[in-house]
């Protein structure tokens, strides 16, 4: 937090942009993160400078690795929003993230989106709105009050559907 804040300081006061800081820094970061791959504070700084930069495709890069080596959801969210919907592997990249991250409330709207016209549209809207109790289990109530909404939601939409075919 304390790095976000320099960043955010050195650049209000005019004494180094983002941009400045990456071409600087950029070699030193790389290697710190190459002589400890797990540390995530490390990899926070590096691909919080490329996204202030706008460097794309080296935080694609960082996104992937923060997503499918060290399993961190921040990054497969920031990953499938770097992928435009119409390219070739955004669903099953969003796919992929969404049966790994069921409580991510991106992913599953990412999924819910990709199958809004598809059969798999019910369950998706149902994941998506499960993502709003991802605490659910640690309830007072237990963990049967997000099954019964999820089957009255069911309930409800076939109803809703029911009805519109009858138009």
């Amino acid at each position: 937090m304390a790095t976000y804040f320099l960043i955010r300081e050195l650049k209000k006061r005019d004494i180094a942009t983002p941009k400045e800081i990456v071409e600087r820094y950029e070699q030193q970061l790389l290697k710190r993160h190459v002589a400890d791959p797990s540390n995530q504070r490390t990899l926070d700084i590096i691909a919080f400078l490329y996204s202030t930069t706008g460097n794309n495709e080296k935080l694609k890069r960082i996104d992937n690795y923060g997503w499918k080596r060290l399993g961190l959801q921040k990054y497969a969210e920031s990953y499938i929003q770097g992928i435009p919907n119409t390219a070739p592997e955004f669903r099953e990249t969003v796919e992929l993230a969404a049966s790994q991250f069921p409580n991510s409330v991106k992913i599953q709207g990412a999924n819910l989106i990709l199958n809004n016209q598809s059969d798999h549209r019910k369950k998706s809207l149902m994941m998506y709105v499960a993502t709003q109790f991802a605490n659910v289990k640690n309830h007072m109530y237990g963990e049967f009050r997000l099954n019964d909404y999820m089957a009255s939601l069911e309930h409800e939409m076939d109803a809703s559907n029911s009805s519109l075919q009858g138009r």
